[in-house]
């Protein structure tokens, strides 16, 4: 909201958590930005091969450390980005992954933070994240 967009939530959990928009006012067009939430008390990565299916526009953000918000951090990726993060890692080549269609590890660690870093959320690359992807 910080970053001037409204937020809403679906009714029903259909694999979408929140939709993030822009209401069409003064002049400008109305948008909508379907948002997955993973939010943990722990620094973890997942990913599903289910979320494919809502496009390029779906964000996954990843909400760590929940229970300190002091300590918590959002990282906001589209299913390609959290691709190109699997891929990086080794991930992908995974039986969790190549068999099974998912993918989880519960501490980040170092490397992975590293990878992760420009997904890393503020006000204003929430609003360079959603105008990109629009």
């Amino acid at each position: 909201m910080a970053a001037g967009f409204e937020v809403a939530q679906p009714l029903r959990d259909k694999g979408i958590d929140l939709v993030a928009y822009q209401d069409g006012e003064n002049g400008k067009e109305f948008v909508a930005y379907p948002i997955q939430l993973k939010a943990s008390s722990h620094e973890s990565f997942s990913l599903d091969k289910k979320y494919e299916r809502f496009g390029p526009r779906l964000l996954i953000a990843y909400v760590w450390n929940v229970q300190e918000p002091e300590h918590s951090d959002v990282y906001a990726l589209t299913f390609g980005d959290a691709m190109q993060v699997m891929k990086k890692k080794g991930y992908a080549e995974t039986d969790s992954w190549t068999k099974k269609g998912y993918y989880f590890v519960r501490s980040a660690g170092v490397e992975l933070k590293e990878i992760l870093e420009p997904y890393k959320m503020t006000t204003k690359r929430w609003q360079e994240k959603l105008h990109a992807i629009g």
